[in-house]
């Protein structure tokens, strides 16, 4: 079986630094808690098979990660830059450290689980060079490759309706062959909260 490394993209969790947008509506505090639930709905549902790393940012938290989530995982801060300089540095530190496949993740997609990272895993086994789970809004949830990709990241409009689109559109210039998951939702504002407590996937 193929070394798998995922990857799971974390910020610190305080008050008024995650979920801005849901504590809105919900308050700092309100939305503190959603964003522990799901990290937690979410490291649970990461499969014993593969290699978890905690990439997590302010580069100071790290003592608060381990206080929260314990020793058991590993934990390296994010480099400065945005998401696709953050992407392309860890994976490629994890091809240089032995990966064969890496899948990288946050930690706010309720509906994202066990069956999902297999399937992408899978998918990278059997001849895909790249997976991704789209979103609803028009991002992803997922992404895996099974070799550096810099190029998937570079001049990618981040956090907007056209983020896979553009993805897709560097990967079909580089004749990738690209497998797609189910579309999911990540938990945003007090509407995607409901509707993950709805379904069942986080505690009231």
């Amino acid at each position: 079986m193929p070394s798998s490394t995922l990857i799971i993209y974390l910020k610190a969790p305080r008050e008024g630094y995650v979920k801005t947008r849901l504590a809105k509506s919900i308050g700092p505090e309100g939305a503190l808690k959603a964003y522990r639930k799901l990290v937690a709905r979410q490291l649970k549902e990461i499969p014993s098979s593969v290699q978890i790393f905690i990439d997590f940012t302010p580069a100071d938290a790290g003592p608060e990660f381990r206080q929260w989530l314990g020793d058991v995982h590993k934990y390296r801060p994010q480099i400065d830059g945005d998401l696709g300089q953050k992407l392309s540095h860890s994976t490629a530190t994890a091809f240089q450290q032995g990966a064969e496949i890496c899948i990288c993740i946050g930690g706010d997609c309720p509906g994202l689980s066990e069956r999902h990272i297999l399937e992408a895993s899978k998918a990278l086994e059997q001849g895909a060079d790249l997976v991704v789970g789209p979103c609803e809004d028009g991002g992803y949830y997922l992404i895996g490759i099974k070799e550096p990709r810099a190029e998937l990241f570079e001049g990618i409009p981040w956090s907007a309706p056209t983020t896979l689109k553009v993805t897709l559109e560097k990967a079909a210039e580089k004749n990738l062959k690209v497998q797609q998951l189910e579309t999911l939702y990540d938990v945003d504002d007090i509407y995607s909260l409901q509707r993950a407590i709805s379904a069942g996937y986080l505690p009231e």
